[in-house]
């Protein structure tokens, strides 16, 4: 509270002065707290370690660095010097009018910037560094990619580099609103929490760039980009509405990819596919919260912008669904006008809905659905609904329910997007008819078969009855083609959510089987046999099942050889024992045993499954020759999937062979792998027939005691097991 030396005049203007202290700390990336304004550091080519600061202000941190109303919805004008040693140098938000020398020193320099347009506080950023840059200018708006000055000279940054300016174009051409700041760097360091988009100048986690795959790099930058247009440009009044930025630079950061990079098409649908996938099981819970939901202290608002899959997948989700319920180009002319209407301030949902709702009245005349009560169903609404469909004599009856129950009898306007045997095509459909009610009905419905949601763009499940199933798989066996391929991948995914209310007998699941063999489209196939076998391995009992499902997997394996992403399809492969995956693996395993390097990604385990002992002998050599690599321990888990009893109780020995040191705890890589009788008893005799040799070594028997009493529940003889445990602590 301020206290007033005399009653303040209406109409008079009044200085307020403020004696303000900010307090830079030391960036810690485990620390979130520290956020701010940060000291940072880096080695770079084994120099002296090199000191730079940066800021990360969002949430509410920029009050650390200067006195200001801390809040989304308040913004204003910027005006930044920064006085620093004249060999760093700075950048921030704007572009640099000029740099003069510091009136306080005589090895400072003033660098002063551009004022900015109206912005949040959370948004002011700068840096000071003696980083380089990589440079481009080819569409009239300058940028910069800042990182440490190895980084640049060895063009590890560049691969990024080369697409910012058709990155920054198509989103201009997307949302056909230009890009407001004369320029836009970008900056890599060490320090970055993950990836934040302050206007005009984002930053990026160093360790991101560096090890996330290409795709995963493109959608971060994409991501920082689009949000100039949602949360920098048009910003959330308050924090309960963060998914208004978040979700619309999630969903767009997909959408902008597919037209930057259409070779990578597939993977781009794929991180889509994980987020929506990720945003269900989450949302699932009984106690999920709803996007909206209001919070007020600086934790609880840290709290939801970094760890909420809500916020941020569920909300893309939700976004993609009601883009799709209306069409692509009627929801960009929506999102047009929205940040038109709203730039350089700020809204609650109640703008975007009226935004929307006026493009949808002019373009869609036979619109009946309020986008007000549409969206906020979803919106402030926890959860998401199940639709179940049963078909009887004729009539399609359709009823919802949130997934998790919460005793709240939620209802959800749900846009339905269906095909069926008169309407298969799906690639570019809008929502047939919205769903307002807990059940409704369609009578004279005449398909053979129906498919609700076949692209995953609406954001809920869907349960079948037996009749409609019945429909599915006859077509399925019948023209399989006709069925969407987007359903087709994950058919069998469908089945498992399905279990609850449809008994699937191994007669059923072979008519799945009887499809698989003539389906083109490895994806689905590598899919469906994956989780048939770890869901429905019951069926393996089965002979016909059995023999189908093993002729299916070699087919499969032949024809996906060549081709690296398909390590599921490969493990189940060997673990039929299906001969040429097996030659294939042994085969491999002595490629890596001859580079004399332990390779991180190779299948170990299914090479030594099913070794004969040349091959083990040389495998069990190559472990004590790279016993101080500490990748050791993959070929270790291998030795312990051996299943011949013989070659597996030699494999035990490979502790007493040489003394390891603090090397005895990769004993539990192999004592964790107790998958049959023979194992278990392997160990029990190695136990007490080598007692003398083990306490003579004491980290061995260390190493031992500790991971025998956790996997004591996999003896059967415990009895036996205690026995040895006790002779061993003597």
């Amino acid at each position: 509270m301020i206290q007033l030396p005399y009653t303040m005049s209406i109409d008079h203007q009044f200085i307020l002065d403020i004696i303000y202290d900010g307090a830079m700390v030391k960036a810690q990336n485990d620390n979130l707290k520290n956020k701010g304004f940060m000291l940072g550091s880096y080695d770079d080519d084994n120099s002296d370690p090199e000191s730079y600061i940066f800021t990360e202000f969002e949430p509410t941190k920029a009050r650390k660095c200067f006195p200001c109303f801390d809040e989304p919805a308040i913004k204003s004008h910027f005006n930044l010097q920064i006085d620093h040693d004249s060999s760093y140098n700075a950048i921030a938000n704007m572009p640099v009018i000029s740099r003069v020398q510091s009136n306080k020193t005589i090895s400072h320099v003033t660098t002063i910037f551009r004022e900015t347009p109206k912005m949040s506080t959370y948004l002011i950023a700068f840096v000071v560094s003696k980083f380089k840059h990589f440079e481009s200018n080819a569409i009239g708006i300058p940028q910069k990619l800042y990182a440490r000055p190895s980084l640049i000279d060895e063009g590890k940054v560049n691969f990024v580099g080369i697409h910012l300016d058709k990155m920054l174009k198509t989103a201009e051409d997307y949302f056909q609103v230009p890009y407001s700041l004369p320029k836009m760097d970008h900056v890599v360091a060490p320090n970055y929490f993950s990836a934040i988009e302050n206007w005009g100048l984002n930053g990026y986690s160093e360790e991101y760039v560096l090890e996330l795959d290409k795709t995963g790099v493109f959608l971060c930058f994409l991501h920082e980009i689009a949000h100039h247009y949602f949360g920098n440009l048009v910003t959330p009044k308050w924090w309960t509405h963060m998914w208004m930025k978040e979700g619309f630079a999630k969903h767009y950061e997909i959408e902008l990819a597919k037209l930057i990079f259409p070779e990578l098409k597939k993977e781009v649908e794929a991180y889509r596919e994980f987020r929506y996938q990720t945003a269900l099981a989450v949302d699932s819970e009984k106690y999920a919260k709803p996007l909206n939901y209001y919070v007020e202290a600086p934790d609880e608002i840290s709290k939801k912008f970094l760890y909420s899959p809500i916020t941020y997948l569920k909300a893309a989700s939700v976004i993609n669904m009601f883009e799709n319920s209306i069409g692509t180009e009627t929801w960009k002319r929506g999102m047009k006008f929205y940040i038109e209407s709203y730039q350089y301030s700020s809204t609650e949902p109640g703008d975007l809905y009226e935004a929307i709702q006026k493009v949808v009245d002019e373009e869609l005349s036979n619109n009946t659905i309020s986008f007000k009560d549409a969206m906020s169903s979803w919106i402030d609404q926890a959860g998401f609904p199940t639709i179940s469909a049963r078909l009887e004599n004729g009539t399609l009856k359709l009823s919802q329910k949130r997934k998790a129950d919460s005793g709240k009898n939620e209802i959800y306007t749900i846009p339905i997007f269906y095909v069926s045997s008169s309407d298969p095509e799906c690639s570019k459909q809008t929502a047939k008819f919205w769903m307002t009610e807990k059940e409704m009905k369609i009578e004279n419905f005449n398909d053979d078969w129906i498919i609700i949601n076949c692209k995953s763009t609406g954001y809920y499940d869907v349960e079948y009855d037996i009749n409609i199933w019945n429909g599915i798989i006859n077509q399925l066996n019948k023209n399989h083609t006709v069925i969407p391929k987007s359903f087709r991948k994950k058919l069998v995914r469908t089945i498992l959510k399905n279990s609850e209310t449809v008994f699937w007998d191994c007669k059923t699941l072979n008519q799945i089987l009887n499809y698989l063999y003539v389906e083109e489209d490895l994806d689905s196939i590598a899919v469906s046999i994956n989780l048939l076998y770890n869901h429905f391995g019951e069926c393996l009992v089965d002979e016909t099942f059995s023999a189908n499902f093993k002729s299916l997997v070699e087919n499969v394996y032949k024809d996906i050889r060549q081709y690296g992403q398909y390590a599921m399809v490969k493990k189940l492969a060997c673990s039929l024992k299906v001969q040429i995956c097996i030659s294939d693996s042994i085969e491999g395993l002595i490629n890596v045993i001859n580079s004399h390097i332990i390779s991180s990604d190779f299948p170990y385990c299914d090479a030594l499954k099913h070794a004969n002992k040349t091959i083990v002998d040389i495998a069990y050599k190559f472990v004590l020759d790279k016993s101080s690599d500490e990748r050791v321990f993959k070929l270790i888990y291998g030795l312990g999937c051996i299943e011949d009893a013989q070659l597996y109780r030699k494999a035990l020995n490979i502790f007493l062979d040489r003394d390891w040191d603090i090397k005895y705890f990769y004993v539990s890589y192999l004592l964790n792998n107790l998958d049959s009788h023979m194992k278990k008893e392997a160990w029990l005799d190695f136990l007490e027939m080598n007692h003398a040799k083990i306490v003579r070594r004491p980290f061995l028997k260390q190493r031992l005691l500790i991971n025998l009493r956790s996997n004591v529940r996999k003896f059967p003889q415990k009895a036996r097991l205690q026995n040895i445990m006790d002779n061993l602590k003597h």
